[in-house]
């Protein structure tokens, strides 16, 4: 709904709103906020943006979609621009909210002082457990759930919270990593956890040798960041912009999938001769791995025992590759692009530190200093932020 308004406040021109742009006018809010408290009357593209990785001319772009807001040369009313963005991302007025699941999470939620200060008010609350049907919770009664739909457009609800199953935290339920509810989510409200900002404090230590590897996929996908045709291979220009970022080498993950092909090719030549178990099933997939880990337990034995090419990668570099160039295993940092959140996931699994058990005997060094092989996994949107 959030970007469906947006976008028919931009009907007027030509390119429908990006979806970055949408989210960058959250934070260019809370700047104008802190502008305003510091005194300001009147601030300029160049105040706005000063503490973010965003140049004045992409702030000027982003607000062009929903009209016009300043004077060139002039700069931007403070109270002006303020009612303005806010108009434009709905903060004007107050929300009504459904929650859907009053357990400790929902209650809690209902609880929280937290809404009387902003522009979402809890109007509704629904529920399938009969014993919780018809309880009141700090003014808002607890509905059945077979009544949703009555109820909310007899309201004019138009968002939802959803508490999560169980009373569990996302990190604790059977998720599977996959992100296919951050590519869905019609709001923008479910995002991957970006780790731009240490990649950028890894590329400005210069005690750090920052290494990049990038998926097949991103080859490609990066270009529609940019604007450019979609399904075209954009491969040189990206390597040049990765080194124009800062990285010190680029490489390329097919290497390793390579190198994870005559694995899995010998390990199946193994199990083959030897009765092992079959058929024996890829692991180069994490959210694969982690469904199977939380359904299919029984099947686990037929996984490959080959790490995927991520994290072979990560292995390699960590350990040939840092003996080769005489980099301490310590100060490299490897960083991975690719095209799914269920990596991130995979990188830090607690047993993803080969290369650390590698080096622990030879540099004696303890437990606690122990290392991932792969630092930091970022996805083809995050990179596209880093320009």
């Amino acid at each position: 709904m959030f970007v469906k308004k947006l976008t028919n406040l931009a009907a007027d021109n030509t390119k429908a709103v990006p979806l970055d742009a949408v989210r960058r006018l959250g934070v260019y809010m809370r700047r104008i906020r802190q502008l305003k408290a510091a005194g300001f009357d009147t601030i300029s593209s160049e105040q706005i943006v000063a503490p973010y990785r965003i140049s004045p001319a992409q702030f000027r772009k982003d607000l062009s979609y929903f009209g016009k807001f300043g004077k060139s040369g002039v700069g931007y009313n403070v109270d002006v621009l303020g009612d303005g963005i806010r108009r434009v991302i709905g903060t004007d007025r107050v929300w009504p909210v459904a929650l859907i699941g009053v357990g400790e999470l929902g209650t809690a939620l209902l609880r929280y002082p937290g809404f009387l200060d902003s522009n979402f008010k809890m109007a509704a609350a629904f529920e399938a457990d009969p014993a919780k049907i018809g309880r009141v919770c700090n003014g808002v009664r607890i509905s059945d759930i077979r009544d949703l739909k009555k109820i909310v457009a007899k309201n004019g609800i138009r968002v939802a919270m959803v508490s999560t199953f169980g009373n569990q935290g996302l990190g604790a339920v059977e998720c599977t990593n996959c992100g296919q509810c951050v590519i869905v989510c019609p709001t923008g409200a479910l995002v991957e956890k970006s780790s731009v900002k240490q990649v950028w404090n890894a590329i400005n230590d210069e005690k750090k040798t920052v290494v990049v590897q990038t998926a097949p996929a991103v080859r490609v996908a990066i270009g529609e960041e940019f604007g450019l045709p979609a399904g075209a291979s954009w491969t040189g220009k990206m390597v040049a912009g990765l080194r124009a970022l800062g990285f010190d080498k680029v490489f390329d993950t097919d290497f390793s999938a390579d190198l994870t092909i005559m694995e899995e090719g010998n390990e199946l030549l193994k199990r083959i001769k030897e009765g092992g178990t079959l058929p024996m099933i890829t692991s180069c997939s994490p959210g694969w791995i982690k469904f199977a880990e939380h359904f299919f337990p029984g099947v686990l034995e037929h996984l490959s025992s080959c790490k995927s090419p991520q994290q072979m990668f990560g292995a390699i570099a960590k350990t040939y590759y840092a003996e080769k160039l005489g980099i301490d295993p310590r100060n490299l940092v490897v960083v991975s692009v690719m095209p799914c959140v269920a990596k991130k996931f995979e990188a830090r699994r607690p047993e993803m530190k080969s290369a650390f058990h590698y080096w622990q005997k030879k540099l004696n060094l303890k437990d606690s200093e122990s290392f991932r092989d792969v630092d930091y996994v970022l996805t083809t949107r995050e990179m596209g932020r880093m320009r």
